[in-house]
């Protein structure tokens, strides 16, 4: 009896095994706000897309510093000619240069500067609209696990009430109408339901795809949708100075000054110094070189005709003028930006707490209005006014707090936070 107990037990193991496995395969994975950034910060294609343009960033302005470096050439050669002397000649010549003044390639340097502080101040921009974005597809998930559960919940209320309702029709005590509206409200809340799970499917390849996910994996959140409160007392210039929108302008101004440099560098004479030694003989570096050391200073009159550098230096000014605008405005918009988040946030908030009580009073008012129809003492038309009120007050406070929480994402990125941050 015991042997075929376990070959039994072996037996349903054997059946269930791949379906149990395959339940573990596609149970979806639960994060928490935290881990969906350090997964973020290390996979998303667009913040990842954007540091690798800080390293090329630095890597140039590395390559403008060699301009005032020293260069170096070495070069060997052995020619073989028809002559009265018939012989090879073998040649090796090694030559050193250095700019010892060239504005240019200060001014070159400079602008690599100010590409590397606007590549850092993209990435710091591209870090504040990804936590946006992912703080609203989490959200979203959230508010669509809420939806479901919200919906499931509201479905056994419709059922609930569509077996009270045919109850009373089949013992004569409630119309045929009002059972069949109940059934086609229980039907509602089942289809409801179902666009709830399909939306929560969306949903999670949302976050997928913040997350940098190549392919869609089931997803689960874990955390309330509780806003955070009001943030404190703070200031418009300051936090419009520190902003990375403010920071890539200020960057843009800089690459305009160096472009303005750079423009004017014709106005100014370069000086160079070279040194070469050769070898030149029948053997192989012959025992006495020859050498040559030489300065040179020049500077360009009409090197691109006879006004390009008046011009080329009123074009850069002008580049200047239209960067410090646009800082300007950069700040300008940061400030109304941040103004107008603040006062959605208290409005989400605000809106939230009004939408609580109704929530309250509408339960309050269920409980009330079902004892009292399922005593005959309430029609079914001002019950059903009730249980609507319920369902809509219940949908009502899960917007309600989606929409805080997309007020508070609103406000960090106004405020500029990073993803990290």
């Amino acid at each position: 009896m015991r042997s075929g107990n376990i070959l039994a037990i072996a037996s349903i193991l054997a059946v269930l095994g791949p379906a149990v496995r395959a339940a573990q395969e596609t149970a979806p994975r639960v994060m928490g706000w935290k881990d969906c950034v350090l997964l973020a910060a290390q996979e998303n294609p667009e913040l990842l897309s954007a540091r690798r343009a800080v390293e090329a960033a630095r890597s140039r302005r590395l390559v403008s510093f060699n301009g005032l470096l020293p260069s170096l050439s070495l070069s060997k050669r052995l020619t073989d000619s028809k002559s009265a002397s018939g012989d090879s000649r073998w040649q090796a010549d090694g030559t050193a240069s250095l700019d010892l003044l060239s504005m240019g390639n200060y001014a070159r340097l400079s602008g690599a500067d100010a590409a590397v502080s606007r590549a850092e101040a993209d990435l710091r921009l591209q870090s504040a609209d990804l936590r946006l974005a992912l703080r609203k597809a989490f959200t979203e998930l959230l508010f669509a696990q809420e939806v479901v559960a919200v919906s499931n919940k509201i479905r056994e209320i419709r059922r609930q009430n569509s077996d009270l309702v045919s109850l009373k029709y089949d013992s004569g005590r409630e119309s045929k109408g009002n059972m069949l509206r109940a059934k086609a409200e229980s039907a509602d809340a089942q289809a409801a339901l179902s666009a709830a799970l399909r939306s929560l499917r969306a949903s999670q390849a949302e976050l997928g795809r913040q997350i940098g996910l190549d392919a869609f994996s089931p997803l689960q959140t874990a955390g309330g949708m509780d806003p955070g409160p009001m943030p404190p007392s703070w200031d418009p210039a300051a936090l419009a100075a520190r902003h990375p929108l403010a920071a890539q302008r200020e960057a843009a101004v800089a690459a305009a000054r160096a472009g303005l440099r750079e423009s004017k560098s014709g106005l100014w004479p370069t000086l160079s110094a070279s040194y070469s030694k050769s070898f030149r003989g029948r053997s192989y570096f012959p025992p006495e070189p020859s050498w040559s050391a030489a300065g040179v200073l020049s500077l360009p009159l009409f090197g691109g005709g006879p006004t390009a550098l008046s011009h080329g230096i009123s074009a850069a000014g002008r580049d200047l003028e239209r960067s410090e605008q646009g800082l300007r405005a950069a700040r300008a918009q940061v400030q109304s930006a941040l103004e107008a988040a603040w006062a959605g946030l208290a409005q989400s908030l605000d809106q939230l707490k009004v939408r609580e009580l109704f929530l309250e009073a509408a339960l309050q008012r269920n409980e009330e209005a079902s004892v009292r129809y399922s005593s005959g003492l309430m029609t079914f038309e001002n019950w059903e006014l009730v249980v609507a009120d319920l369902v809509d007050s219940e949908r009502g406070v899960v917007r309600s707090r989606r929409d805080a929480m997309l007020a508070e994402a609103q406000w960090d990125r106004a405020a500029g936070l990073s993803l990290e941050e």
